[in-house]
């Protein structure tokens, strides 16, 4: 139909054909559209070489943009040009292990896939998943390290206006930009061992720049997996909140 044209006769008021109804008529599987959909959802969140900023996915859901290069993933805003222009938080996997006997991970070419980014290193799968839901962060442990204490995975929050707040034995962490204002959240963080039985997982910041991740593994099965999501955090519930004095005027 020409631009600017009017349905007339009995298409006048006609509502656009389902695409799904449209699939099952030409003999498509039932399923058909509903994998189309997923796909295009999915692509939506893949992980792209772009040039000047190497491997980047964006969050269209979250407002996030996320820069992965070999030692260091870089979370910011997705409107943002550059890291003067708004917050950055950047993550560096640095050690595995238990405390006293850390284990190095050195920096490792990220491989994507999709949306899904991975880091392989002897021992420790690290991958990023990003979805609407948010960014998840995971590791998979092969073996069980040696030595005594909490299992755990180490992490360096390079310094910039984005500053890293968490309470005592919690399990999720905010980010507030210069200004103190909640910019980014990292919650359920869940730890689980090869049988699926959740293990006691929690977070600290023993330095201005350290991240740490700590697991009770005592009676884990191996292989182990760690992850959190991370994403914008949600508006404060304001359900239950009082009603606002209304304004008398004089």
């Amino acid at each position: 139909m020409p631009p600017g044209a009017h349905r007339s006769g009995p298409w006048k008021d006609a509502a656009p054909p389902d695409p799904a109804s449209v699939a099952a008529k030409a003999g498509a599987s039932p399923g058909w559209w509903d994998s189309v959909q997923k796909d295009l959802a999915a692509g939506e969140y893949a992980a792209h070489e772009v040039e000047g900023a190497g491997l980047t996915a964006v969050n269209r859901a979250q407002g996030l943009r996320v820069s992965f290069a070999p030692s260091r993933v870089a979370i910011r805003p997705a409107g943002a040009a550059s890291d003067s222009e708004a917050w950055v938080w950047q993550w560096e996997t640095r050690a595995w292990g238990r405390p006293g006997a850390m284990h190095p991970l050195p920096p490792v070419k990220p491989l994507a896939e999709g949306s899904r980014v991975q880091y392989v290193r002897s021992g420790v799968l690290e991958r990023y998943t990003n979805a609407a839901a948010g960014l998840t962060q995971a590791f998979t442990l092969a073996t069980r390290p040696d030595s005594i204490g909490l299992l755990t995975i180490e992490g360096r929050v390079l310094p910039g206006p984005a500053t890293t707040h968490i309470e005592p034995d919690s399990a999720s962490f905010v980010v507030r930009d210069a200004r103190g204002a909640d910019a980014l959240a990292a919650v359920k963080l869940v730890a689980h061992d090869a049988t699926g039985k959740r293990l006691r997982a929690s977070l600290s910041l023993p330095e201005r720049t350290l991240l740490a991740l700590r697991i009770d593994d005592s009676r884990a099965t191996y292989p182990l997996g760690v992850e959190m999501t991370l994403g914008t955090p949600a508006p404060p519930d304001t359900t239950h909140a009082a009603p606002p004095t209304p304004h008398r005027a004089k």
